[in-house]
């Protein structure tokens, strides 16, 4: 289980160190619009990194990323110009701003996170839980 969550926690550590905040390769260059809107950050230190992910690409680099401030407990964000297909979406709470999931001494992470439909399970996040179609622009609500 140690290496389980070890291996998840690298993942997603190298996921938001490399993610790109400008246009990756495909799926990106469509017509449509995601907005993220996290109503529930723990506090306003820091930022909310958010990744958008293909099932090929889960886990591994983001098709899109960004990173925005939080107010008064929420943050937003938008990914513009990408076509309609099947996505997830993870977000992390970077409290200390340091642009990393940071971790405990045991491989788990100290830092709130969370997926598209807000799935809530034990383990490394599951593309499966978090998938959503895009076929027209859409807003999305992810709870930390």
């Amino acid at each position: 289980m140690i290496k389980i969550i070890n291996i998840f926690s690298f993942l997603l550590l190298t996921t938001f160190l490399h993610a790109q905040t400008e246009e990756a390769a495909t799926p990106v260059k469509g017509d449509l619009d995601i907005t993220i809107n996290v109503p529930n950050a723990p506090s306003d230190k820091g930022k909310i990194l958010y990744a958008l992910y293909t099932e090929k690409n889960f886990l591994g680099d983001p098709v899109l990323s960004s990173a925005a401030k939080i107010k008064d407990g929420k943050s937003t964000t938008r990914f513009n110009g990408v076509s309609a297909g099947t996505y997830a979406v993870i977000i992390f709470h970077d409290s200390n701003d340091n642009g990393k999931l940071d971790m405990d001494e045991y491989g788990m992470p100290k830092e709130n996170f969370a997926l598209s439909n807000n799935p809530r399970s034990m383990g490394p996040p599951q593309f499966q839980n978090a998938k959503f179609t895009l076929d027209k622009s859409m807003a999305l609500e992810i709870k930390l």
